[in-house]
Order: structure tokens, then C-alpha cells, then sequence
């Protein structure tokens, strides 16, 4: 007998919904299943778009439970016609402005380039590409390609080493806020926090709107790690974001870090959710890897309350078949 709906909310399974699983067959199996929790990437959602994803979500039952994931801090590169394949070795441009010439990277992002000199280190897209400054003129950065991959449009960035200033809400940001209140969605989940500050003001500006979901502090910069403590203390839970912060610290030291952030949010009592490649393996597979399996039953016993599903469920080949095989194992 597989376990009972009661048993699986005591434990939450969030879903992250994409073009894969934006779907009312998928929506209803997250009901069937007793994990009707949803996270919507609003990085990748214009307001239309993000309006068209809760218009979904809400016709198929007022019982899902989004959690809608802001941008916060998250800096990204600007808008390529294409992506553009950087070769390690190779010179490239880095412009300041939104787009930027043919084989130029466009940043839209004047406080990161103005802090940017030579011998920094700009890592992308989780850190599958790092550019090294060589010089650092107005209006572009020239660099150099430490490692290289294909580069997509809106890739995260950011500065190794440097700590930016963090919570800033755009007014791409404050539309989908807008929206958020419209639709009563019930919980924030803010990025890129780097200090219970960034929390605090996110909830002063909600406030302001009258509007008072639940506050997730994604915990994936390590001054957030240092932090983590004052973080929980004025978050309603703390997720804790395993890929971009993996590629901001030392790998040895990520299980560490894991055990430390469970500990704390453990101390101000609040939920902690796990996120970044849990079941990475089921995004184009039947099975997860008996290693995801172990780390499943691992950090439930040390008291997450629950874990995040991303590109399993949002562009994994069967987002329906991964979630039920998630849910079978709790």
C-alpha cells in the first residue's frame, strides 16, 4: 500500500510548471497525489505570460498552491538573437546595454559592470562559463573565455567574489507582484537573497499593497549562507538552492553547507525545502539513480519538510511520470 495523501502533505513536493507540464492532466495529478504545491519560474514569465499560467492553474481548482518565484537579485545577461557559443581561449565583448552586437554578450546591469575590473572572474549559467576581465573600458568589458559552453539568452551572472547589492524589484518585478495579489497567490519565494534585509523589504513593499503571502528566502549566495541564521529568523521557511549556489563554492564543501542551512531553519522553526537536482536524473529518465533515492530518505530524516522538482516537471520528457515516481518514494 503506497502511502496516504495525509502522509505525503506532511512532506512537500513542489512542482515547477513549464511548458511541459502546464497542462490540466498534470495540474489534477498533483491533487490525485496530495501535493498540489506549484512553483512558477517568474524569471521566464513576462506579466501576460505569468497571468496566462495562473489563469490555468486557477480554472483547474482553487485547492493548487503556488509559490511564485521572484527574480529578486538574480542579475542576467541581456537578449541574444541567438545563443552564442563561447570558446575557452577564445576574446569575447561584453556590453553594457540590453542587446549588443553579433558575437558581443549584452549587460543590462550598470552596477555590476561599474564594479567589474581586470582579473575578475564573470560566471554564467550556473557556472558553465567563466570570463575572465582583461580590461574593463566604458560602455564594454573585454574578456577573456576560461570555460566555455553555448549561452542562451537572460543567462544568469554574476561576479565571483564580490557581494552586489541585493533584493531589487524592477518593474517587470512589480507588474508580476501586481499580479500575484490579483490572484492570491499564497507564497513568495525571493532569490538571490543575500541578507535577512532583502526579506524584510520585500515584506515591507507587499505590506504596502496589502497583500501578505508567505515569504521563502532561496538561500543560494554564500553571504546567505553566513547569514542564514538572521535570514530563517525572518522568513516564513528558507529553500535551499543547490545549483547556483554550487557553482559559487567549493563542491566539497556543499554537503556542509546543506547540513548547516537544515540546522537553522531547524532553530527558528521554520520550513526548509530542498532544491537543485534532486531528481535531476528523471528529467529524461524512467527511474531516479538509487543515490537520489538515499539522499531522499536522508534529508527527511534530518528534518526537511520538503523538496522542489524543477526541470524534472517544467521540460522533463514526462514531467507525470516524475512526479509519481517522487511521490511513490515518500
Amino acid at each position: 500500500m503506497g502511502p496516504t495523501p495525509h502522509a505525503r502533505r506532511e512532506f512537500r513536493v513542489v512542482s515547477t510548471v513549464g511548458p511541459q507540464s502546464l497542462t490540466p492532466e498534470f495540474l489534477r495529478l498533483t491533487l490525485e497525489l496530495g501535493q498540489p504545491f506549484l512553483r512558477l519560474n517568474a524569471s521566464h514569465l513576462e506579466p501576460a505570460a505569468l497571468t496566462h499560467h495562473l489563469e490555468v492553474i486557477g480554472r483547474t481548482s482553487a485547492e493548487l498552491q503556488v509559490s511564485l518565484d521572484l527574480q529578486g537579485g538574480k542579475r542576467r545577461i541581456g537578449v541574444l538573437q541567438e545563443p552564442l557559443v563561447l570558446v575557452g581561449g577564445k576574446a569575447v565583448t561584453v556590453a553594457l546595454g540590453p542587446v549588443a552586437p553579433r558575437g558581443d554578450l549584452p549587460l543590462p546591469d550598470p552596477e555590476l559592470f561599474a564594479a567589474a575590473q581586470a582579473g575578475d572572474v564573470l560566471v554564467l549559467a550556473d557556472g558553465q562559463v567563466r570570463l575572465r576581465v582583461v580590461a574593463a573600458h566604458r560602455g564594454h568589458l573585454q574578456t577573456e573565455v576560461e570555460k566555455g559552453t553555448s549561452v542562451r539568452s537572460q543567462a544568469g551572472v554574476h561576479l565571483e567574489g564580490r557581494a552586489l547589492p541585493g533584493c531589487r524589484l524592477d518593474p517587470v518585478q512589480a507588474a508580476q507582484l501586481a499580479l500575484a495579489r490579483q490572484h492570491a497567490v499564497p507564497c513568495l519565494a525571493l532569490s538571490y537573497v543575500e541578507a535577512a534585509a532583502d526579506v524584510e523589504a520585500l515584506c515591507a513593499y507587499t505590506t504596502a499593497l496589502d497583500y501578505r503571502p508567505r515569504i521563502a528566502a532561496k538561500i543560494e549566495r554564500p553571504n546567505a549562507v553566513a547569514a542564514v541564521a538572521g535570514i530563517a529568523a525572518v522568513a516564513d521557511e528558507v529553500w535551499l538552492c543547490r545549483g547556483d549556489l554550487g557553482a559559487l563554492v567549493p563542491l566539497r564543501d556543499l554537503g556542509r553547507i546543506q547540513a548547516e542551512v537544515i540546522a537553522a531553519a531547524a532553530g527558528s522553526r521554520v520550513p526548509c525545502l530542498v532544491a537543485g537536482q534532486v531528481f535531476q536524473h528523471l528529467t529524461f529518465h524512467a527511474e531516479p539513480t538509487r543515490s537520489e533515492v538515499v539522499h531522499l530518505h536522508d534529508i527527511r530524516a534530518r528534518g526537511v519538510a520538503g523538496v522542489v522538482l524543477s526541470d524534472e516537471t517544467a521540460v522533463g520528457v514526462d514531467p507525470q511520470r516524475a512526479l509519481r515516481q517522487v511521490v511513490g518514494l515518500l
